[in-house]
């Protein structure tokens, strides 16, 4: 197997490390288990400098010791130390392995988004096991919204861009859809859909009649539904009701639709968003830094659930302004070259939408590893073009 494939599954196995790691639940605790994902973390990241004989790049050098720079002024800085030290732990160990092998330039990205989707189909065929694992508790609903989450976008990829439509494509497409519904979490389906959205928006590369025929089916399938989603709700809720299991998602999906309490409706994000705005009003645009989330309500929350509040509070108004104004650059030259590189295009496109979905409300850009991943390739897309488009220019 070649180093671009190897690198390309340790992406994947990164990725998917938490869905895995549900598995064995029922045997080790939440602390055994957490030590259990810093283990095989640290054994990916020996393994990828071992087989890419230690080879690293001067921007990756740059990057981290920038990083380390703006970690140790800022645990210099504050009172609340041991926050700040957890926070750039979970920071290091979950940023390194994508932001090393990226800046590498060696992986197949074509082969990357393959092997995402053997995972996903094998995954979804042990699906009745993550079932009953949230049915007795072991693992929670934000687990299998992540778990339906990351199988449906690469399902969906594969399904409605590359075409590659079977009927059991289509079975293991609705068998996510189903539990990030039913038993997942609000943000992740909702992402999921608004993602799947984007792909065939904005990434087909054959805009021939069946996919103009795709669009107009998708778009009469979710207006049926958006005029008829108050009794589909209540129909999905009986049946859960039925079989003893309680949806979370259901029970606020319906609760919005019925004009519920606020307090239920936003899971406690009202509290939080006025501490956090208050604190950043007066700080008259300075940053706050890492874990002032986690000091300012007293440990009982990690990061504010709101994107824009979490960029000013690390780098303050001015410095949220430079990122989105060179974000937004970033995508404009990645998004005209976009056919160059078309599958890590590919690749990008989908982690990014998937955090941006979600970061309004519940994804913290610092650890997530969707935007770790996307943000890795952004940074460096420039330097490399993919093996394939190299051999195309050399043609």
């Amino acid at each position: 197997m070649s180093l671009e494939k190897k690198n390309s599954i340790i992406i994947i196995l990164y990725l998917y490390m938490e869905v895995l790691l549900n598995l064995v639940y029922p045997i080790f605790n939440n602390k055994q288990i957490s030590n259990m994902g810093y283990i095989i973390t640290a054994f990916l990241i020996i393994y990828a400098l071992l087989i890419n004989k230690g080879h690293i790049t001067k921007k990756f050098i740059g990057l981290l010791i920038a990083l380390l720079i703006y970690m140790t002024i800022n645990l210099l800085l504050v009172s609340y130390k041991y926050f700040v030290s957890v926070e750039i732990f979970f920071i290091l160990i979950n940023c390194f392995l994508p932001l090393y092998i990226i800046t590498l330039g060696k992986t197949d990205y074509e082969y990357l988004l393959e092997f995402w989707f053997k995972t996903a189909k094998i995954l979804t065929l042990i699906s009745p096991i993550y079932i009953i694992l949230y049915s007795k508790s072991f693992i929670r609903y934000s687990d299998i919204g992540y778990y339906s989450h990351v199988n449906v976008l690469i399902i969906a990829y594969f399904l409605f861009i590359i075409r590659d439509i079977k009927l059991s494509n289509i079975l293991l497409l609705l068998i996510n859809i189903c539990m990030g519904l039913l038993i997942g979490s609000r943000m992740f389906f909702a992402s999921s859909i608004i993602t799947s959205i984007a792909m065939i928006l904005f990434i087909s590369r054959k805009k021939d009649y069946k996919h103009y025929l795709c669009i107009l089916i998708s778009s009469v399938l979710i207006v049926a539904v958006i005029f008829n989603i108050k009794d589909i709700l209540y129909y999905l809720q009986s049946i859960m009701n039925a079989y003893g299991l309680r949806s979370r998602n259901l029970t606020l999906f319906i609760a919005q639709l019925e004009g519920g309490s606020t307090d239920l409706i936003s899971s406690g994000r009202d509290e939080i968003y006025k501490i956090v705005l208050d604190y950043i009003n007066n700080r008259s645009g300075l940053p706050g830094g890492l874990a002032v989330t986690r000091y300012i309500t007293g440990g009982r929350y990690y990061f504010s659930h709101n994107l824009f509040f979490d960029f000013i509070l690390l780098l303050g108004t001015k410095g949220s302004i430079i990122f989105v104004i060179w974000f937004i650059y970033k995508n404009y030259k990645f998004f005209k070259t976009k056919k160059q590189d078309y599958y890590k295009f590919s690749l990008y496109f989908i982690a990014i939408m998937s955090f941006l979905t979600r970061s309004i409300t519940g994804a913290y850009f610092v650890r997530d590893k969707f935007f770790l991943i996307a943000i890795s390739i952004l940074i460096f897309h420039d330097n490399y073009l993919s093996k394939n488009w190299i051999k195309h220019i050399s043609e």
